[in-house]
């Protein structure tokens, strides 16, 4: 689990995530604290960013350095 933190490309795509649902957050809650959408994109992003951790997980195990004697 933690070589996939260390993907430059995840990285960069969990900050990203992270920083814009923080935004989106905020203005929901400052904006229409009464009608909550600001889990919408929070999931979808966060299916994307699941499958591109499930991605460089994948890539991780395909690699020669990455296996292991006998596998």
């Amino acid at each position: 689990m933690r070589q996939i933190f260390e993907d430059r490309g995840f990285q960069i795509h969990a900050m990203a995530y992270a920083a814009v649902n923080i935004l989106l957050i905020v203005i929901n809650l400052t904006l229409t604290p009464e009608h909550l959408w600001f889990y919408w994109p929070l999931i979808g992003w966060g299916i994307g960013l699941a499958g591109h951790a499930y991605g460089v997980h994948r890539k991780l195990q395909g690699s020669p350095q990455r296996r292991r004697p006998g596998s």
